[in-house]
């Protein structure tokens, strides 16, 4: 049998296959294209990282899951994602959730998906095409330092697609870009020799991801030696985007309400904790209260003084008739299934 053969041709069916969508701090490892070897382990061919070779994918028989592992630990059930595969068959025609390795548990991401190069490059060409019909030139403003005048500037889309999304290009500086890196779902400014890559001198936290303009994560900035978080950046429709007011008008009423959305998301997950903090504190100051007036009576008893008291109360003798209804009103409050799923 020549190398890179098997019985049943496992082999010379499988092709290049993509990962996506890894989130934390091992994505940019995890994310990427796999292509396989003539390597074999468990009877199925061995997959290695395209542009990076020290990054492997490979079927453990023993657990019955691929992993992404490093070279050191092929053939082991270790690395940085896991699928389970039962039974064995190609990564990309796995069903489970992919587990992330966070640095100490595994993590179930199901944002993960793994498919063939071909199927993802058509995936990609189709949503570039509807993204690259509402793109806009887009103004960064704002960055400092040795890298500022290589950042800031108005960005226009090109014809070209990376990861989906439509590829800016400065104007006035040809060789100077705005990249989508899906790896790291973040966008780079960056020279023509960076393309492809997770480097440059800015980048903008993109998840999930959008167009740069709606962008809402941190951008940070290449000062020669390292990234700094710089708050002063801004990525806004450029001027030239709009032909009339009207135009603007739209724009600012589209931004105004998905900024009241996400008003009223972060007030409401607000009001829940608060509403919970509540409950928890209103039940222990009910439970405290009534433990103390417990004990004040059996002190009572055992000195022989029961003229206040003559049986060890309950909670309804013990408390005044409004704060048992406050304490019966907390507790019910306490065991509401939305509150409690909400916390848990």
């Amino acid at each position: 049998m020549k190398k890179g053969e098997t019985v049943n041709g496992k082999n010379s069916s499988c092709v290049a296959i993509d990962i996506r969508g890894a989130k934390g701090l091992n994505a940019e490892t995890i994310n990427g294209i796999y292509e396989p070897t003539d390597e074999m382990c468990s009877n199925w061919p061995v997959y290695r990282k395209r542009g990076d070779p020290n990054k492997w994918l490979e079927f453990f028989a023993a657990t019955s899951k691929w992993y992404v592992k490093a070279t050191t630990d092929k053939g082991r059930a270790r690395g940085w994602m896991r699928i389970s595969c039962e039974p064995p068959s190609k990564p990309e025609l796995c069903k489970a959730v992919c587990e992330v390795w966070d640095g100490n548990k595994w993590i179930a991401q199901d944002s993960v998906s793994i498919v063939t190069l071909k199927q993802r490059k058509e995936e990609d060409s189709i949503a570039g095409a509807n993204r690259l019909a509402n793109a806009v030139a887009v103004d960064i403003r704002g960055a400092t330092g040795p890298s500022a005048s290589s950042i800031n500037g108005v960005y226009t889309p090109t014809d070209e697609i990376c990861s989906g999304w439509p590829v800016y290009r400065k104007e006035g500086d040809p060789d100077k870009w705005l990249e989508y890196i899906i790896a790291t779902n973040e966008w780079y400014v960056k020279p023509t020799a960076d393309r492809g890559r997770s480097e440059g001198w800015m980048c903008l936290g993109c998840e999930p991801p959008s167009s740069p303009e709606l962008a809402r994560g941190v951008c940070e900035v290449w000062d020669g030696e390292k990234w700094s978080v710089q708050s002063t950046v801004t990525v806004l429709t450029a001027a030239c985007a709009f032909e009339n007011m009207l135009e603007v008008q739209i724009f600012c009423a589209e931004e105004t309400k998905e900024l009241q959305e996400k008003l009223n998301h972060l007030l409401e997950d607000a009001i829940k904790h608060l509403t919970s903090t509540t409950v928890s504190a209103a039940s222990a100051l009910v439970s405290d209260k009534n433990h103390i007036l417990f004990s004040q009576t059996l002190q009572n008893v055992l000195s022989g003084n029961t003229s206040g008291s003559n049986i060890v109360p309950s909670s309804s003798s013990v408390a005044p008739s409004s704060s048992s209804s406050s304490s019966s009103k907390y507790i019910s409050s306490s065991s509401n299934n939305d509150i409690t799923t909400e916390y848990i």
